[in-house]
């Protein structure tokens, strides 16, 4: 399975857009990827959805819980200084070292003019194989966490968050409501 690291700006697309930034999504939702996340992350997502989109503190929050059920949460144990242009770049790039990523999916042209770093790939959401290449059917389900949101969680199927351990990876843990393998 590829392990994937997502820019905040292909999340905050996702949420308000759709598209391919959310069948990006729908793929960690169903499985078909790993999909990591950092608290550097999250802050970033809630602090534009806030502010950009004036989201409540209850819809953002919801949003974290939500993204929790199908993503694995990295613990970036380093500090890097790699893109030199955005410095808040480089906790994407943090991000996707400690969670031991393939691939980090970014609109931004700081990151994608990095274009690899350790091993892993920099390329946008329209480079990164979707859900209509690989999986039959996900593309009736691209909306489902758009809805879910906006319907404030209340008939959400994932469930609550729980706590999967360590996934042998350093410095990773995971919180989902699917098992880890």
């Amino acid at each position: 399975m590829r392990r994937v690291t997502a820019d905040s700006n292909i999340i905050i697309s996702a949420l308000s857009r759709g598209g391919k930034p959310q069948e990006l999504l729908d793929l960690a939702r169903h499985g078909e990827i790993e999909l990591a996340v950092s608290d550097a992350i999250l802050d970033e997502v809630g602090r534009i959805l806030s502010d950009k989109f004036e989201w409540s503190a209850e819809r953002v929050n919801a949003v974290r819980v939500e993204l929790a059920t199908f993503t694995t949460h990295a613990a970036p144990p380093e500090t890097l200084d790699v893109v030199k242009d955005d410095a808040s770049d480089n906790r994407i790039v943090e991000c996707a070292v400690a969670a031991g990523s393939d691939v980090i999916v970014s609109g931004d042209k700081h990151l994608l003019a990095l274009g690899s770093f350790r091993g892993i790939e920099v390329m946008t959401v329209s480079d990164f194989p979707q859900a209509s290449d690989r999986v039959d059917g996900l593309s009736a389900g691209a909306s489902m966490i758009r809805t879910t949101i906006s319907s404030g969680f209340k008939d959400s199927p994932h469930g609550s968050a729980e706590s999967c351990g360590d996934t042998g990876r350093p410095q990773c843990r995971t919180t989902r409501s699917r098992p880890v393998s």
